[in-house]
């Protein structure tokens, strides 16, 4: 549906895993609006964002980014919260569906982490290839199936993970609180997209933040499974029902409900607009 222009603001993109590695064509060309139109991640064979990044670095071209570090998974930040909360900007998937993309891509273990954050998760550095040998790691990549890379804890609950500031493989508990905190957050980001309304969720972001959605935006990366596991005993499969990672559930409903708002709003300024063409016609 046709978009809304309004004054173009900062966001941060909260890059969960497996969630859209190409919704970077979507954030890049809203926060660097003077990078080619064509420009995008699908462009290279490998790391995507960094490649892009590279090519138009985000500190001389996007005046309305919030950096997120490019190429990297990083966490909301304590003082990114209390600075920025408004400007956050998310897709989120239906949990375990993006816990089975995990499994199936390498036994996925993201263990980037926020420096802000060292408080409750030590952190000196984004992105360190010496936490992919942690004991975290090793334990969801010694999984045989789905159902037992799910029942480990540290790959529990990604996205909720990363609301509440830690990384996504990170071996803590989420406990009720954390849930509701981290849901909590999600309700005051400033747009919300879910994996499963791809197309509609593109075309709401220009809708809630304005700018021009570009064709380079519908691009897609790194589809498919890269790999995939054995079996398991019908007793590890039988640990868990049909929902593979109910930590993520309550950050996956407020998301739902989120987004669900949006189309609403959306909805209502589109008929608002039908209303005032025929009041300025006369076709009324």
């Amino acid at each position: 549906f046709p978009k809304i222009e309004s004054d173009r603001k900062k966001i941060r993109w909260l890059h969960i895993p497996k969630t859209g590695t190409s919704f970077a064509n979507t954030v890049w060309h809203y926060g660097c609006p003077d990078i080619p139109q064509n420009a995008s991640v699908a462009d290279y064979q490998t790391h995507f964002e960094g490649a892009l990044n590279n090519a138009y670095p985000m500190k001389k071209n996007c005046p309305y980014l919030v950096d997120h570090t490019p190429a990297t998974h990083k966490p909301i930040g304590e003082k990114e919260w209390e600075d920025h909360h408004g400007s956050f900007v998310s897709m989120f998937r239906e949990p375990t569906s993006r816990i089975e993309s995990a499994f199936n891509y390498h036994k996925h273990c993201i263990q980037d982490c926020n420096p802000e954050n060292n408080d409750m998760w030590e952190c000196h550095g984004i992105r360190s290839h010496e936490r992919a040998h942690s004991a975290a790691c090793k334990h969801v990549q010694s999984a045989k199936c789905s159902t037992q890379y799910a029942l480990a804890q540290p790959a529990q609950g990604c996205q909720t993970k990363m609301v509440y500031g830690i990384p996504c493989t990170g071996a803590m508990t989420m406990d009720p609180v954390k849930r509701k905190l981290a849901a909590q957050r999600v309700k005051n980001f400033a747009f919300v997209g879910l994996v499963e309304e791809w197309e509609l969720s593109l075309c709401l972001f220009h809708r809630v933040l304005g700018g021009h959605p570009l064709s380079v935006e519908s691009d897609h990366v790194r589809e498919g499974s890269s790999s995939k596991g054995g079996t398991c005993s019908a007793q590890i499969e039988s640990q868990l029902g049909e929902e593979k990672d109910p930590v993520d559930t309550l950050v996956y409903n407020a998301a739902k409900e989120k987004f669900e708002q949006q189309v609403v709003h959306a909805l209502a300024a589109i008929k608002q607009q039908a209303l005032l063409v025929k009041e300025t016609t006369g076709t009324i």
